[in-house]
């Protein structure tokens, strides 16, 4: 899920290229509207568009708005700056083919000099820029600009072939570290990103940040410790790693003696996934899937 970030990198690159641009965002959105308040869309002077504001329905007549305020000689601030509304009450609407029963607000404007290119450094640190909008009404829309979301796995276990499986359908974008061939093969896991160096050195070469959640799962302390310890020294949102109650002292005690801070340790999840009764890999799989989207959404 790498959210509204196309069209941040795409206003860097057409602003470097000389382009002219609006930027067109969902300021509010009632019923079965398709794209909830803060989805964006860029258009460029030549009509290129990345991002969605609606889901195909109405971005015709956006598009044709935005065309028009680029039209314009800027002389005047008004003229750049615009909102139109669609909904099933608005024939219009019903002709640019908004019929699924929503309503939508959306607001044009071309951008600052700059604004992509300081955003995209705002990200830098974790993955992550909330920029307030000013659309003239009471309150400012929030909008997030995410990096994608990175789901890296110790282990090529049967419990990883059922998360890969599961994880894209949340936007987790899955990789498999495995030194063992026989393990991370392409037969066992088609399609996925296969990493068999060393953990420690896999984990330093992948670059975790702060949109990605670690799993351990492979039960073997010489490959998830060197991970784990990698991990601890990194952003990550979420770390977790297979393993009973015993289990589990046994590696806190490990990870204390390797110089690992107990603050550091608290943010393992272990044992992982949250206690849904799981008895069988895609149960556990959905299990961990479910604590990792907590501990998102700040819910763990």
């Amino acid at each position: 899920m790498s959210e509204n970030l196309d069209v941040l990198e795409a206003l860097k690159q057409w602003e470097i290229d000389g382009k002219n641009a609006v930027l067109a965002t969902v300021v509010s959105a009632w019923g079965s509207a398709p794209r909830r308040p803060g989805s964006q869309m860029a258009i460029r002077e030549d009509g290129h568009i990345v991002g969605s504001v609606s889901g195909g329905c109405v971005e015709g007549d956006v598009i044709a708005q935005a065309l028009e305020i680029m039209d314009r000689d800027g002389s005047d601030p008004a003229a750049v700056v615009r909102q139109a509304d669609y909904g099933v009450s608005d024939a219009s609407a019903w002709a640019v083919g908004l019929a699924c029963g929503g309503k939508i607000r959306v607001h044009l404007h071309q951008p600052a000099p700059g604004f992509a290119a300081q955003t995209l450094r705002t990200m830098a640190d974790t993955g992550i820029a909330e920029v307030a909008l000013d659309v003239g009404e009471a309150e400012a829309v929030q909008v997030t600009y995410a990096a994608p979301l990175r789901l890296l796995i110790l282990g090529g276990v049967h419990i990883a072939q059922a998360l890969v499986a599961l994880a894209p359908t949340v936007g987790l974008s899955p990789t498999i570290i495995d030194p063992r061939g026989g393990f991370a093969s392409p037969e066992r896991f088609p399609g996925i990103p296969l990493v068999t160096q060393w953990p420690d050195e896999a984990v330093a070469a992948f670059g975790i940040d702060a949109r990605t959640a670690v799993v351990a799962l492979t039960h073997d302390e010489k490959l998830d410790d060197p991970a784990l310890i990698a991990a601890f020294a990194s952003k990550a949102f979420y770390i977790g790693a297979l393993g009973s109650r015993r289990t589990q002292s046994q590696r806190r005690e490990r990870m204390l003696n390797a110089g690992i801070r107990d603050a550091d340790y608290h943010r393992l999840y272990g044992p992982i996934g949250l206690d849904i009764g799981a008895a069988n890999p895609p149960e556990i799989a959905l299990a961990i899937l479910a604590q990792i989207i907590a501990a998102l959404r700040g819910k763990a």
